[in-house]
């Protein structure tokens, strides 16, 4: 008899060790992927990929986007959807680092046609950035950038168009 309850025992404890990581939820956002950490903070990102790719965005292409920020109860802080979009140069010099958690560098993970939404906690944010956080954002709170990738020029379309455009 004692042989059965050890066994029951062990198999116990066997599924027990089991269940618990997967009962455990993780640290980040959910349905977010975690970024690799990133010297200032942790960022997490989800992406939804155009049914065309095209080529991925490289460092410096520039890139035209529309971005929105939000907070997690759906306030828009700022948007560009419906305005004109940015256009932005990615400046990186070291394409091996866009793991590092930063939002730049995350866009090299997309193509055009591609968009991504990026969470991070406001605190780690704004401490990054060596700015104070703002009375209305709560420290804990999840911010969100959402970007939708346009178009992209190589420098020398880019400054075609601005020398166009001054004429």
């Amino acid at each position: 008899m004692l042989k059965t309850g050890i066994k029951e025992f062990i198999l116990f404890l066997l599924l027990l060790w089991l269940w618990l990581p997967a009962g455990a939820q993780p640290a980040g956002y959910q349905g977010f992927s975690a970024a690799v950490n990133g010297r200032y903070y942790q960022l997490y990102y989800t992406i939804h990929q155009s049914p065309h790719p095209a080529k991925r965005l490289s460092r410096r292409d520039y890139v035209t986007f529309h971005l929105q920020t939000s907070r997690e109860n759906g306030q828009v802080l700022k948007s560009s959807f419906g305005k004109k979009p940015f256009v932005k140069e990615i400046f990186l010099d070291t394409p091996p680092y866009a793991d590092l958690g930063f939002l730049q560098q995350m866009l090299l993970r997309l193509s055009v046609g591609d968009s991504a939404s990026f969470a991070v906690r406001a605190e780690d944010l704004f401490g990054a950035m060596h700015r104070p956080r703002p009375d209305f954002i709560e420290a804990q709170e999840w911010l969100f950038y959402t970007f939708k990738i346009l178009g992209k020029q190589i420098e020398e379309q880019v400054q075609n168009d601005r020398k166009q455009a001054f004429f």
